[in-house]
């Protein structure tokens, strides 16, 4: 059976919520998913019937929809609920009942809302003509760290659903869907994360691969909590782009972002507003970490990040060595030798940026300390356009497929 989670849009009244979940909805069955919506009005006239719109009857609305969504999600559905679920402490409350829960805030200003609104309520509710109308009359409070936010004021329907469902990628939680139809393709689908992490006040990046299943509810909760430190990271970089003279929004970059966003979506925008004539061009002024428009994150020790990966059933990889600015052989032994004490699996061996003479150190390092080999081209689309998927820079890459089948080896099933 299929993991079940449970996808809770929160917003106001008119803002989008049921036109995206249908969106989504309809894009899960299509991939075979077993899906329920729980739509808020539909619910009202059904489970909810006789209840008012006074809080403690919000309340126990919300209470129900989430004691019949952690049902279902128990049993393998994907559970839809569209709701306006205004009480930020009762959201909470069945998020501790759901152990896969992602929140959606469908964020809109109400002057647009009052605009689209073809039965004048926001008209009526502004003008004090119906009482407890969420957002006028009655509190709305937004979520504080929701997994995704979408502004359906500044994107179609179909945005909005594409960022949510690249999140669900991220988060792991639609890998089981994707396996079926690769094995109908003959591809052999790794599901795999990258991680930011920190190293002698450095930050390093950490791959975790996992080869035989999925990684567990435990590890998709920690990246729950990583994505929300990035966010606030969004947050203060677009701040402090702002103070330089770059005009950046936040809203801009999650727009472009498709999810949780990041420094290349900041480098797409300045590019599309002049500030610069090339993505490398806003990476070296603004965007790389010595850069005066960067701004530090909270990153994990890369030991935890190691550990993390291991107790969810992964192999953990340093990612691109070359990167991490240590040129003399006895120096990079002694840093491998250090990352393999604190628990590293294996090292990338195979990378884009990787010459020759790098391939054969890196193979070299790992045979000596009893490392796993990874390899990978590190595609970003057109924020690397030299890089092309698989095949790396200019061709420079040919990984072997006894690369995959020896981590299959190594990595350990997980009871």
């Amino acid at each position: 059976m299929h993991k079940g989670f449970v996808l809770w849009f929160t917003g106001l009244s008119g803002a989008g919520k049921s036109t995206i979940s249908n969106i989504i909805e309809a894009r899960l069955r299509a991939a075979g998913a077993e899906v329920e919506l729980l739509d808020g009005d539909v619910v009202r006239t059904h489970l909810s019937k006789g209840l008012t719109f006074s809080k403690e009857d919000r309340d126990i609305n919300i209470r129900r929809i989430g004691f019949v969504a952690e049902l279902l999600a128990r049993h393998g559905v994907i559970v839809l609920v569209a709701a306006i679920s205004p009480y930020r402490a009762m959201r909470e409350e069945v998020r501790s009942t759901i152990a896969n829960f992602v929140e959606v805030y469908v964020e809109c200003p109400i002057a647009v809302l009052a605009e689209r609104d073809v039965k004048g309520l926001y008209k009526k509710a502004l003008a004090g003509e119906i009482a407890h109308f969420t957002g006028v009359s009655d509190p709305y409070e937004p979520p504080l760290n929701p997994e995704v936010t979408v502004h359906s004021s500044l994107e179609t329907p179909q945005e909005s659903a594409d960022r949510i469902w690249a999140t669900l990628e991220r988060s792991g939680l639609i890998f089981d869907r994707a396996a079926p139809r690769a094995r109908q393709q003959g591809l052999d689908l790794v599901c795999g994360i990258e991680l930011s992490t920190k190293f002698r006040a450095r930050t390093v990046h950490l791959l975790g691969y996992f080869l035989h299943e999925p990684p567990s509810d435990g590890f998709r909760g920690w990246l729950a909590q990583m994505q929300a430190t990035r966010r606030d990271r969004n947050l203060r970089m677009a701040a402090r782009l702002r103070s330089l003279g770059i005009d950046v929004t936040i809203e801009e970059v999650e727009r472009k972002g498709r999810s949780l966003a990041g420094r290349p979506h900041f480098a797409r925008i300045m590019l599309e507003k002049g500030y610069v004539s090339t993505i490398q061009q806003a990476f070296d002024e603004y965007l790389d970490e010595s850069a005066k428009g960067y701004v530090d994150r909270d990153e994990p020790d890369l030991k935890l990040g190691i550990q993390r990966i291991a107790a969810a059933g992964g192999i953990s990889s340093i990612a691109h060595p070359v990167r991490l600015g240590y040129h003399d052989p006895a120096q990079v032994r002694t840093l491998v030798l250090e990352m393999r004490d604190a628990g590293l699996s294996a090292l990338e061996v195979y990378h884009s940026d990787h010459r020759p003479r790098d391939v054969e150190q890196y193979l070299a390092l790992s045979r000596e300390f009893d490392l796993g080999v990874t390899g990978g081209s590190d595609f970003h689309g057109d924020v690397k356009p030299g890089v092309k998927l698989g095949s790396g820079a200019g061709g420079n890459l040919n990984i072997p497929r006894s690369v995959l089948e020896r981590l299959r080896e190594i990595q350990p099933r997980v009871s």
